[in-house]
């Protein structure tokens, strides 16, 4: 091996592995932080929590390893230069290119084991913190509820309490929404208290019990549409709930769920594969219902006699208007129903696709952000963890953002999955190019 590249290579590893700790360590941070309010006063021992750390964490290293490539490729460059060292080499004919070459080599390197990390570490991680929280959620089902705002984890209500006692976990003026009531009619229970609680060894059912409370009814009664509203006071009223729809079985990992965050990058493409010809069947359907509505109006329409002009009122059956109204909304309706459902699948198509690229864009984001702090070290030849780590982060905070935009832009199907993943991964690239171009002429 070359002197100079043992020496970059010697150089590198250091700070490469002291900032990609203190990345971690913030990182972890970041999202224990916003976990916090979560777990906190919940009653859960410290090693569940440490548990659960651990877990989420391994999902962070994939983010850790180009913001660390980055920094240390800014200290080394910009260190080298500080010190004249830089100088010496362009004396000797050395190029940027080429001091760069075993940094490159080594984020081809990062380029692999962060697209390793994402695609099999990070789903195993998710899936066993998913099983560990599902456990504890069973164990302390008034976990997830989180006070003064409207959870929807339940399967049909919609559940709201406005404060918890720290001792027993009593809830206290708790609302319950019915989610299955349709054409707004309304279905709520209001109580002052309530508590959620399991029973013996039957962990797939989840008991919550009011007191001092109200239900409110209303229901549609008859041809004619009216309505009735039914208020019926009780001092304790128990309902349960079916846990089974948060099971994550322990074989789950080999198939990868259906979620996701535990899906590898060959089944999100079969998965967006398969929703994709769910896509094509209901376009043809919803194409077949919309000429078949055609043809149903243009049928109403020959069917009606011509009126000629002075002559008297002809009368229509008043039951084959009906019919025919009832046929052209029944169509409509099946119609705009199918509609509905491939406007949702193309959402998820267009999701999957997004989860394969941005993972595939994040390990190639490494080798691109490797060539744009070499360069970047160049030009403010500064070392140490000044000015590089603040330009570092400055980076890396600005592909993070075009990377949250890009996402948002994919949920409102402005850009297609695809495209949304690699536009940020392209704008590292310019801009490595711009800064590569830049250094070459001001070292010069």
């Amino acid at each position: 091996m070359p002197q100079l590249d043992r020496l970059l290579l010697k150089s590198f590893a250091g700070p490469f592995l002291l900032a990609f700790a203190m990345a971690w360590f913030v990182l972890t941070m970041q999202f224990l932080w916003a976990f916090l309010d979560k777990i906190a006063d919940k009653g859960l021992g410290f090693s569940v929590i440490l548990e659960l750390i651990f877990y989420r964490s391994a999902g962070l290293i994939p983010l850790a390893i180009p913001l660390a490539a980055l920094i240390a490729s800014v200290m080394v460059v910009g260190g080298m230069a500080e010190r004249y060292e830089w100088s010496a080499f362009q004396s000797a004919g050395v190029s940027l290119a080429r001091l760069l070459r075993p940094l490159a080599f080594l984020g081809l390197l990062f380029v692999g084991a962060s697209y390793l990390t994402s695609d099999y570490l990070i789903p195993a991680a998710n899936l066993h913190f998913y099983q560990r929280l599902a456990d504890v959620y069973q164990k302390k089902p008034g976990l997830s509820l989180e006070t003064g705002v409207f959870n929807e984890d339940l399967d049909r209500f919609v559940v709201y309490a406005s404060g918890r006692s720290p001792d027993d976990g009593h809830l206290h003026n708790v609302i319950l929404y019915d989610q299955q009531k349709r054409d707004g009619q309304i279905n709520q229970i209001s109580a002052a208290e309530g508590r959620f609680f399991t029973k013996g060894n039957n962990e797939n059912q989840l008991f919550l019990t009011l007191h001092q409370g109200e239900h409110y009814q209303e229901d549609q009664q008859g041809a004619g549409g009216a309505t009735s509203f039914v208020r019926t006071s009780f001092r304790t009223y128990t309902l349960s709930f079916d846990l089974s729809q948060f099971d994550l079985k322990e074989g789950d990992h080999l198939s990868g769920g259906d979620h996701h965050a535990l899906l590898t990058t060959f089944e999100l493409q079969a998965a967006a594969d398969s929703i994709e010809a769910v896509i094509q069947q209901q376009t043809l359907a919803a194409g077949q219902g919309l000429s078949d509505l055609a043809d149903v109006m243009k049928q109403k329409s020959d069917a009606a006699p011509e009126v000629q002009p002075n002559s008297p009122p002809l009368s229509i059956s008043e039951s084959s208007l009906r019919k025919a109204r009832a046929t052209t909304r029944r169509q409509a309706a099946e119609t705009k129903q199918l509609l509905q459902k491939r406007r949702i699948n193309q959402e998820l198509h267009s999701r999957y696709l997004y989860e394969k690229h941005a993972k595939l864009g994040l390990a190639a984001v490494c080798f691109l952000f490797v060539l744009v702090g070499g360069a970047t070290g160049a030009i403010v030849r500064k070392g140490g963890f000044g000015l590089p780590l603040l330009l570092s982060v400055g980076c890396f905070i600005t592909y993070i953002l075009l990377l949250e935009f890009c996402r948002r832009l994919m949920k409102t199907m402005v850009l297609t999955g695809p495209v949304a993943g690699w536009i940020p991964v392209l704008a590292i690239g310019l801009l490595a190019v711009v800064l590569m171009r830049r250094a070459g002429r001001f070292s010069g």
